[in-house]
């Protein structure tokens, strides 16, 4: 079953033609944002364990959100991390100053939530709807479920599975992306805290809840591109998102629909100076780029909470560097013409056909990005692979994507700041999913960055969309 809900394969068909046109009804758009922010509540803490306002992120969420909103953002979503204590320090600092935040950037979705120090030794965020409930939610959970404030002992998924089935009990459901899934990594293709055995176990546990991954991390201005100190970013992407048929493709292939997400993990601004924590007398630039940017999280929904929050757990999501594109409008379907499947949905194919059709229409950028420079599309990547229960016995591989095919800029027009293309897509399984990306330069693979030979991150810029599915 690879439908978050348990529907056949014809109400999925009617599904995916029905969120069309519910779209059209809600008024939904592509809004860009950020799920991974920290705020001068992120702390450290001094030799008598006070905590120091700023000593880790340095800024306020005024400032936070009102640059996001600067660099094209419509929603935010605070994630200060999680420390002793730090349930109370939200509770009494960090959330009142979110409300005040709320009604002085009042066109702006401001959520609130936590960078979870998860169970099994790494980071989640946790994102809470907007309600009365909210800000003894996250009191709740910190105490209970935070690895450094509960004292549980790190790599005991049990906890990890508890903490879920404790989020997945609310009516109005929370959601659960994986920050920086392969930081932890110390070789390509190996993983260690966060491995797709235990992806498949969370997202099996709250479907609903634990939807998805940072398919980009932050920290993209740092000497070491996303901070991956360890097996390396690719092409700024982390490597389960990157590596075709790799682990994200793993999951996926399974039967388990999983979302990627990108943002900035802000802390500190790159154009800035700053102490560093372990000698206070030796200043470094900062990490980070403002939320918004250089990284995008696109959501094709209405400009308020709750819809926001819809895309985000149903995948109508891409993502983007340096704004490549701003707009990824896919359909699936039958025979070329037709309403079908976009991103996130199921296509019923009925049987009986041999290819289907996906109609692609892309948003180029048409003016320059914060960089100062007009970004331009090189090529687009179809992506193909098949949903099999083999595929759930591979080792974190799926060993039937392929990238079907690549067009190149020489093959399209831009016209009124569209590219539109049209793909034959052959049904070479019975399940199957198909998902794109597109760069600005010609290598024809992502690269694992390069110390010795650092890439310029403006320069090496792409986007990724999230699948859609089909069944017979």
């Amino acid at each position: 079953m690879f439908r978050r809900k348990v529907l056949s394969a014809c109400l999925a068909s009617l599904l995916a033609v029905s969120v069309g046109a519910d779209a059209d009804d809600k008024d939904r758009q592509w809004l860009a944002g950020d799920h991974h922010v920290h705020t001068h509540w992120s702390v450290t803490f001094d030799m008598d364990g006070n905590f120091i306002k700023g000593g880790d992120a340095k800024y306020s969420y005024l400032t936070n959100t009102t640059m996001g909103k600067k660099f094209g953002l419509s929603w935010i979503v605070n994630t200060d991390h999680g420390d002793p204590g730090h349930s109370m320090i939200n509770f009494e600092h960090a959330y009142p100053e979110l409300l005040e935040t709320r009604k002085a950037v009042d066109d702006m979705v401001i959520f609130y939530g936590h960078e979870w120090n998860i169970p099994v030794h790494g980071h989640a965020t946790l994102i809470l709807p907007i309600n009365d409930l909210e800000r003894e939610t996250m009191r709740d959970f910190q105490r209970q479920f935070g690895r450094k404030e509960a004292g549980i002992e790190s790599h005991r998924n049990a906890y990890m599975l508890e903490g879920l089935e404790w989020l997945d009990r609310f009516q109005e459901k929370p959601l659960v992306f994986l920050n920086h899934p392969s930081r932890s990594s110390r070789e390509l293709g190996k993983f260690r805290q966060i491995t797709p055995p235990r992806m498949k176990g969370w997202y099996d546990m709250a479907p609903e809840v634990q939807v998805g991954m940072e398919g980009a991390p932050g920290h993209q201005a740092a000497p070491v591109r996303g901070g991956y100190g360890g097996a390396p970013s690719v092409g700024g992407m982390d490597q389960m998102t990157a590596v075709v048929g790799g682990a994200w493709d793993h999951i996926l292939g399974s039967g388990r629909p999983y979302w990627i997400t990108s943002n900035s993990d802000f802390h500190k601004h790159t154009s800035n100076l700053y102490p560093l924590r372990n000698n206070p007398n030796e200043l470094a630039p900062g990490n980070d780029y403002w939320p918004g940017e250089y990284s995008k999280t696109w959501v094709y929904a209405e400009k308020e909470y709750s819809d926001i929050m819809d895309g985000l757990r149903y995948g109508r999501i891409f993502v983007t560097f340096g704004d490549l594109i701003n707009a990824l409008d896919l359909n699936l379907s039958t025979a070329r013409g037709e309403n079908g499947a976009t991103m996130g949905d199921t296509l019923n194919t009925g049987g009986g056909v041999e290819k289907l059709h996906l109609n692609i229409d892309i948003g180029a950028a048409m003016e320059p990005n914060h960089n100062g420079d007009l970004p331009v599309l090189n090529r687009v990547d179809i992506i193909v692979g098949a949903i099999h229960p083999d595929i759930d016995l591979e080792p974190d591989t799926n060993s039937t994507t392929k990238v079907l095919k690549r067009i190149h800029k020489d093959e399209w027009k831009i016209e009124n700041g569209r590219i539109i293309l049209d793909v034959e897509i052959p049904l070479d399984y019975e399940k199957g999913y198909v998902r794109l990306r597109g760069t600005n330069t010609d290598t024809l693979e992502p690269q694992p960055f390069d110390r010795n030979n650092p890439d310029d991150e403006w320069e090496d810029l792409w986007f990724y969309s999230n699948p859609i599915f089909w069944s017979e």
